[in-house]
């Protein structure tokens, strides 16, 4: 059961970059409430990365589909917007999230009035690890210009 799970996982990893084009990692410095310390976004999906595993939000795309017609008036979406959230838990994670390859940008935040979410120069990173999510086993992922990739390291 869990070498399927472990399968399907990666196949879903593997399938996000089939979705839109993928961005850097932005670090969570406080900008948004805990508990994940970095998020990666495209168009009509996100992943949040947490200590114990991570958030994947998923969007219909078709419902977006008309929003930009060809005289250029802006329409909502007619109903309810089809989405998905599943988490992913590292059931075995002892390990640490560490970022890799600091981008030259950088995000600022200034949201709501609330000034606790205010927050500048946030850094960006192309690879965050999860060091030691299994014994002798790490798990790297890549932000890239189509998808989103992953590394297993088995020492």
């Amino acid at each position: 059961m869990r070498s399927a799970l472990t399968k399907l996982f990666f196949c879903f990893l593997f399938s996000l970059g089939f979705l839109a084009n993928a961005q850097n990692f932005v670090a969570n410095i406080g900008q948004w409430p805990q508990p994940f310390f970095y998020k990666m976004q495209w168009q009509h999906a996100a992943v949040y990365l947490r200590a114990d595993g991570m958030r994947f939000f998923l969007e219909d795309p078709a419902a977006f589909a008309h929003l930009h017609d060809e005289t250029g008036k802006h329409q909502m979406p007619a109903g309810p917007i089809k989405s998905h959230v599943f988490d992913v838990i590292f059931n075995a994670s002892g390990g640490e999230i560490s970022p890799a390859k600091k981008a030259s940008e950088y995000h600022n935040y200034y949201l709501g009035k609330d000034q606790k979410y205010w927050k500048s120069n946030v850094p960006l990173y192309e690879e965050v690890t999860y060091k030691s999510l299994y014994p002798g086993i790490d798990l790297v992922l890549k932000g890239g210009t189509e998808n989103l990739k992953y590394d297993v390291i088995v020492a």
